[in-house]
């Protein structure tokens, strides 16, 4: 299956172009309601497997986490994935993080080491009271370069330790905005075996990447500057009097100058009888319309915010939010309702961040660009 597809960024692309039976079901009624599951099926009809959403959101924050870790590009993380197996239906209900000690580079490459220890882990699980009635199913890992494709040593790792067939291997794509995206395999026995890619994509969106405004107080007004004395003690009365007067001759000598220059460039009363030329037309028409796009800055993250009420966004048809970031550039699409909103976060990197939002509305397009410098100290 090839999981390139056009657009600005793999990761980014929006959950309702997803064609699925993909949702959150809570079946029952009383007071003994079953924990709610997320259910994804193939486009084919089969397998189908069920969620927790909980393990799900656990795995997207750790690879978002993991994103931002050491290095330009992040490191990638993997872990083992525990449930219930009925012919072609899974239930994924548990997972434990595989150790890494990342000696071949940021890429979740397993060493030696790494094998022998998964190895011993992967029989602990499965004898572990703890899992009583689960067993193993797949496996996940992240990729922060590349493709949702399997690589090489991917498919030797699930041939050698997860060798059921049928045993699933998710790849997963996190995003800078906190999302990410899922391809799910099954692994197919034979010679040689094989990992088979399942459509659709599984979309996965954090739950703080779009929230309303948090009343950002832009009424009071922001406090003093320092005075220049936090760099030192004031200079001595006799010292400033005598600053005070080699001021004040400099002042009045080019005071001077500059009157003897506009005397001798005037020109006489009679070489001008014409009028004075009029001021320029005051600018006719409505007021510049403004979406007040405000950052600022999180733990970890960048909240983007604009104005709700502007006439923009009254009669908007849609969106986009572009981030330029340590030479990159990430493009988010944003839908009616998430405009309305107000506000979303991006999560950053530690160095500048400039960001343009972009509206199109019913008469004309709409763009505002503001930026972040994080503050340091001067040397």
């Amino acid at each position: 299956m090839d999981q390139e597809t056009a657009g600005p960024h793999p990761a980014l692309r929006e959950e309702t172009s997803l064609q699925s039976r993909d949702f959150v079901e809570n079946s029952g009624a009383g007071a003994s309601l079953p924990p709610p599951t997320r259910l994804w099926t193939a486009s084919s009809g089969s397998p189908s497997i069920r969620f927790d959403p909980a393990l799900l959101e656990e795995i997207r924050a750790e690879s978002v986490r993991a994103l931002h870790g050491m290095g330009k590009g992040g490191i990638e993380i993997g872990g083992i994935l525990l449930g219930t197996i009925d012919d072609t239906s899974y239930s994924i209900q548990s997972w434990r993080p595989i150790r890494c000690d990342y000696a071949r580079g940021s890429s979740f490459l397993l060493s030696a080491r790494d094998l022998a220890t998964l190895s011993c882990q992967v029989e602990a699980v499965q004898a572990d009271p703890a899992f009583a009635g689960l067993r193993l199913v797949g496996w996940f890992v992240s990729h922060t370069r590349g493709s949702l494709d399997p690589r090489l040593d991917e498919s030797q790792l699930h041939t050698r330790l997860f060798n059921i067939p049928g045993s699933l291997l998710l790849t997963l794509k996190p995003g800078r905005f906190g999302d990410a995206e899922v391809a799910i395999h099954t692994f197919e026995p034979g010679d040689p075996p094989s990992l088979r890619p399942l459509d659709p994509l599984l979309p996965l969106l954090t739950s703080h990447s779009v929230k309303p405004p948090a009343g950002l107080d832009f009424d009071t007004a922001p406090p003093p500057l320092l005075s220049d004395n936090r760099f030192g003690t004031d200079s001595p009365p006799s010292r400033r009097r005598w600053l005070a007067a080699v001021a004040a001759v400099a002042g009045f000598t080019f005071l001077t100058i500059g009157a003897i220059a506009i005397w001798n460039s005037s020109p006489a009363p009679h070489a001008s009888s014409q009028a004075p030329t009029p001021p320029p037309p005051l600018p006719s028409g409505p007021p510049l319309q403004l979406l007040s796009l405000h950052l600022e800055a999180t733990e970890d993250a960048i909240r983007v915010s604009w104005d709700t009420s502007s006439a923009p966004l009254r009669n908007l048809k849609s969106g986009s939010l572009s981030v330029w970031d340590q030479g990159q550039v990430f493009v988010r699409q944003l839908s009616p309702d998430e405009l309305r909103l107000g506000s979303i976060e991006y999560t950053r990197s530690l160095g500048e961040v400039r960001v343009q939002l972009t509206i199109q509305a019913q008469d004309r397009d709409w763009s505002e660009t503001a930026h972040y410098a994080p503050f340091r100290i001067p040397d």
